[in-house]
């Protein structure tokens, strides 16, 4: 995916707090791998709730969590 993909994923994410953050903006996420894989997405959907980076970071630990480990490359 492109940057601008991305961007538009995340603001399509953000959409779903319209009208219920107040006072926060509404806010979309997303997490994405070395190799352009979205793994994690997240939003603010509710004024007081977890904002959507951490929802994001979130996701994206457990779907990694759950893959097999590889060497790092530097």
């Amino acid at each position: 995916m492109t940057d601008e993909q991305l961007m538009q994923e995340a603001l399509e994410l953000a959409r779903a707090g319209v009208a219920q953050t107040s006072p926060n903006p509404c806010v979309g996420a997303v997490v994405v791998a070395a190799n352009g894989e979205i793994v994690g997405r997240g939003s603010h959907t509710y004024a007081g709730k977890t904002h959507a980076e951490v929802l994001a970071i979130k996701e994206a630990g457990t779907l990694l969590a759950r893959r097999p480990h590889r060497a790092l490359r530097g």
